[in-house]
């Protein structure tokens, strides 16, 4: 996750920067099959503190990240 997190924000800075915003939604989608296996195989919430905050910090990142193309919380 920690990769795809660093492939999708030079990806994402490229297409925002090229203001080129059907590549930026692409790159995004492009990191939602790993998320969802992420989510699927990784406890995030684990009883070990630091490897959940690693974990949550990740998740934040991406989160913010994608919320610099657009604010996917809005939609419904």
């Amino acid at each position: 996750m920690y990769r795809a997190l660093g492939e999708l924000d030079s990806k994402l800075r490229e297409a925002q920067k090229a203001r080129d915003f059907p590549a930026a939604f692409s790159a995004i989608a492009d990191v939602a099959p790993l998320l969802g296996a992420f989510f699927d195989n990784v406890f995030v919430m684990t009883d070990d503190l630091v490897v959940r905050e690693n974990r949550l910090r990740l998740m934040r990142a991406i989160s913010e990240r994608c919320s610099g193309v657009a604010h996917f919380n809005l939609l419904t």
